[in-house]
């Protein structure tokens, strides 16, 4: 039979999904029916259910390959051991395996290939082509290692076995922003573009053949395997059924000629990787609407245009109003955001992805990662009509703190003339309405005036202060230039403290982000001088509210109260009641609210303000993002982690969206999202947040502030790189010591005497944790002090094999256990965790199994996405312990399955209680 038209398949299509559907007697009176009208309709038909009935026969992609039958495990193919199967699909079945003889130590999967799709091409073949693409390298392609037939004819691939998430699954647990989707594609586009240099084309480009790691690595399976199953003999006539389902590709992905089976491109991929970009940024298929049949999405494919993907994200007519916001969810952006984002240059970017004519679509995938480069860098794009009015446009997206200058001055004095105008006709008008009118055109004109001269203001301060101090790279300069600031701003405005006052705000905001405590509070006192003479009750109570919420940070409630309450009444009876004085004010009572442990009202006064940006289309400032870290850190003090973890990384999409990721206060953020991985057990995610600050202080030349290494120290001895934590906080510790402040002195020296123990240091630890308790007489201990120095001396008592003071510390660290449930959850995890083990040495069976499950108890009430966490694997093996020690070994076996889960998803190979686990289970 000949290939059908588009036209004829449009008729034949839903009158052969209905006639399948038959039963096969209302099938031929079905088509008896239709025969009367139309005989030569029937006949094509009536040839198409015959080649079906032919393919059905011979089991058409269906066996051939081996089943995931546990039966298996343990068997040797081609030299690898079976373990388990992982998937099974169209094109065969998947083992997780090893190889037997020693020569690759690593996992491997062994994928079992469906002979219908083999049987085509030849064993010989197979093979050939098997080790030529094993011989394809590159960073993010998962390596064939071996391709071979085993005995019956069973042809199998032998590939790197990666542990990751499809890439579109992993941007959107991620929250990925679309800046930071686009960087994670070009990483695909280099893969893709390595395989096309060696003459391979993927053929089946997909998610599920896009895997991302834990730590943001992407990886491309089955490269050019499609090539391997490819009828490139063709060794009989094939019906045109079998011609389209036979082919290695998955219609949803596939390129319209490979729908129509014609020749296959590089610009096949090009298309798939269109389709891929689509769906990772828009959050739907181009051309396959859910509501389609099988054989429907195969025609859109070649003959739907694709909605343009802005449009997409910002119509309903396939996607209800929740599920556009689901989409634009993660993707760190509110619908409206989305689509704004998406239109224009990636709307034509992948429109040209899409192009049905392979010859319209991107020449190869390095031409369509050069226009996604030049979106980022905000440069002319290829996919575009290259226009005057587009290039200006670009020019001043990379030359916005210059153009806006210039265009702030135009539009000053355009402004001028305007309103020059503007008050001729409203004075000729109020020749009219003189006295009734008098005292409301006095107020605009005031507030017309005060807008002005800020406006002016900023514009003179911004261009010639921060524009120049940015110029200067590093703090040092950096803190130079506010000290000018400083004096140009006391000379120039010392007569209009309303515009002073303002400004030295922002100079005291830099001197905060440099940390330069000294000068930050100069300056706010001169800010409150300047708000007594203004009398402006916004301006009054910004400052009130500055002083409560630095206050609050330092811990002295009570102090900032008044502070609070005097700054909330002014900010009631502002005229003008937005912008500064909302944020601060509102900022304040939530971290008030959040101390005093009332959450709902902390978090309630956040997201009121954050709305507040938002409809003021201020959801891009630097406002907004202190809003979402204040949000992180009310829920943080709620010991709520995960939507701490979700308000974070929004402000880390942002920060990356908006350019200001190599700040300081980006690295805080990040700092933050480690800290809370950590509490959620995640101790391998921890680690690459904090190899992510040190990349970025190394890059920035910066060193890192005191309080973020002792975090970031703090969190090493729980990953297990002790070692490090311990030279780190040696420093540390010898700084605070003399410095101050004192809470982290006393901080670094329990950190530090953590460290030695870990280390198999005793006596190190013993001293230290004397020198800890030596400061004790400036200030008694907190709850968690308490909790760590009790924790830390029971286990110096059991290395000393001093059993009555092991129990005596034991039980001093669980009654500060049980009488400070506010304590960080990593401080009462490990306390739970060391008591149950001192228990054990002591013999005292029950009250160590009572501490183990308090430990289970609390780890697994607040996980990540039910994810694994290492608390839970650490509580289930000590659970173990305690099992195995008591004779009770077989009651252990669910807590030994579920630890070696745990422990294996989210702590190195290489940490110390991974290996402790590993040893035990062997036994």
């Amino acid at each position: 039979m000949t290939h059908t038209d588009k036209a004829r398949w449009k008729v034949i299509s839903p009158l052969l999904d209905q006639l399948l559907d038959l039963d096969p007697d209302k099938r031929t009176s079905r088509l008896d029916e239709i025969r009367r009208d139309d005989p030569r309709l029937a006949a094509e038909l009536d040839a198409l259910l015959a080649q079906q009935t032919i393919a059905d026969r011979e089991a058409f992609l269906e066996g051939g390959a081996l089943q995931p039958d546990a039966s298996l495990e343990g068997q040797i193919i081609g030299g690898y051991t079976l373990d388990r199967p992982i998937g099974h699909g169209g094109m065969g079945s998947v083992w997780l395996g090893h190889r037997s003889d020693g020569r690759y130590e690593g996992q491997v999967a062994v994928k079992f290939l469906n002979l219908a799709l083999v049987a085509r091409g030849g064993a010989e073949r197979f093979q050939r082509e098997g080790s030529f693409l094993a011989r394809l390298a590159h960073p993010h392609i998962a390596r064939l290692i071996d391709a071979g037939v085993a005995a019956g004819g069973q042809p199998y691939l032998v590939l790197e076995y990666i542990d990751g998430e499809p890439i579109d699954c992993w941007c959107d647990a991620k929250a990925l922003s679309i800046e930071a989707r686009v960087r994670l594609f070009l990483d695909v586009l280099k893969a893709v573009a390595h395989a096309h240099n060696n003459l391979i084309l993927h053929r089946d480009l997909k998610p599920s053949n896009i895997l991302v790691t834990d730590d943001g690595q992407v990886k491309l399976l089955d490269f050019g395997i499609a090539k391997l199953l490819s009828d490139e003999v063709t060794p009989g006539q094939a019906t045109e059924l079998t011609q389209m389902a036979g082919r290695a590709f998955t219609p949803e992905y596939a390129a319209p000629e490979q729908v129509q089976g014609q020749d296959v491109t590089t610009a096949t991929d090009v298309y798939a990787l269109g389709v891929l970009l689509y769906v990772l940024l828009g959050g739907q298929h181009p051309t396959a609407v859910k509501t389609r049949t099988p054989v429907e999405r195969l025609q859109a494919v070649v003959d739907t245009e694709p909605v343009r993907l802005s449009d997409a994200v910002a119509r309903d007519a396939n996607n209800t109003a929740v599920e556009l916001e689901n989409i634009a969810g993660k993707r760190a952006a509110t619908p409206l955001k989305l689509a704004r984002t998406l239109r224009g240059d990636l709307d034509n970017i992948a429109a040209k992805a899409l192009k049905k004519s392979p010859a319209e679509r991107y020449a190869s995938t390095s031409a369509l990662a050069e226009d996604l480069r030049r979106y980022l860098n905000h440069e002319p794009v290829t996919a575009r009509a290259d226009s005057l009015t587009y290039r200006v446009g670009k020019f001043v997206r990379r030359n916005r703190v210059g153009v806006g200058v210039t265009v702030f001055v135009m539009l000053t004095l355009v402004a001028g003339i305007a309103g020059t105008l503007w008050q001729a006709i409203e004075a000729r008008r109020a020749q009219a309405v003189a006295e009734t009118n008098a005292q409301e055109a006095t107020r605009q004109r005031v507030a017309a005036e005060f807008e002005t001269r800020v406006a002016r203001a900023n514009h003179e301060f911004l261009s010639q202060v921060f524009g120049d101090a940015m110029r200067g790279g590093e703090s040092s300069r950096m803190r130079q230039r506010m000290d000018r600031a400083r004096e140009m701003l006391r000379r120039r405005y010392d007569d209009d403290p309303q515009i002073h006052a303002i400004l030295l705000l922002q100079v005291a905001g830099r001197y905060a982000e440099l940390q330069d405590e000294q000068r930050e509070a100069e300056v706010m006192r001169e800010v409150e001088a300047l708000a007594a003479r203004s009398a402006d009750p916004a301006l009054q109570a910004s400052v009130e509210c500055i002083r409560a919420y630095d206050l609050l940070a330092a811990g002295k409630i009570d102090d900032a109260a008044p502070h609070l309450s005097r700054g909330l009444v002014l900010f009631e009876a502002a005229a003008d009641r937005q912008s500064l004085a909302a944020f601060e004010c509102l900022r304040a009572d939530s971290m008030m609210a959040a101390l005093r442990k009332d959450s709902a009202r902390a978090q309630l006064r956040m997201n009121e303000l954050l709305t507040s940006l938002e409809r003021d289309g201020r959801s891009r400032s630097r406002a907004y993002l202190s809003a979402l870290g204040s949000l992180a850190y009310v829920h943080t003090l709620a010991a709520e982690p995960v939507p701490a973890l979700a308000a974070t990384r929004r402000k880390i999409a942002l920060d990356e969206q908006l350019g200001s990721s190599d700040t300081l206060n980006s690295l805080i953020d990040i700092d933050r999202e480690a800290y809370l991985l950590i509490e959620l057990g995640r101790v391998s995610e921890s680690a690459l947040a904090d190899a992510q600050i040190m990349r970025r202080a190394t890059a920035a030349g910066d060193t890192l502030p005191p309080n973020i290494r002792v975090a970031y120290a703090r969190r090493a001895l729980l990953g297990g790189n002790h070692e490090q934590a311990v030279a780190l906080l040696r420093e540390l510790a010898a700084h605070y010591e003399k410095e101050g402040p004192e809470p982290y002195a006393r901080g670094s020296l329990l950190d530090l005497a953590d460290g030695y123990w870990l280390l198999k240091r005793p006596k190190d630890a013993a001293s230290t944790l004397a020198r800890f308790e030596k400061r004790l007489s400036r200030q008694p201990p907190s709850a968690g002090e308490a909790i760590e120095s009790a924790r830390l001396n029971a286990l110096l008592a059991l290395d000393r094999h001093d059993a009555p003071a092991s129990r005596k510390y034991a039980e001093a660290l669980v009654r500060a256990l049980d009488t400070s449930p506010g304590a960080k959850r990593a401080t009462l995890l490990k306390g739970r965790l060391a008591a149950g083990w001192t228990f054990i040495q002591t013999g005292e069976v029950a009250l160590a199994r009572e501490q183990a499950l308090l430990a289970l108890t609390l780890a697994e009430s607040k996980t990540l996405d039910d994810k694994p966490s290492a608390w839970v694997g650490a509580a289930r093996l000590l659970l173990v312990r305690i099992g195995r020690s008591s004779g009770d070994a077989r009651s252990t076996d669910e807590d030994a399955r579920e630890a070696r889960r745990h422990l294996h998803d989210t702590l190195d190979a290489k940490h110390p209680l991974r290996v402790a686990g590993e040893a035990l289970f062997s036994r």
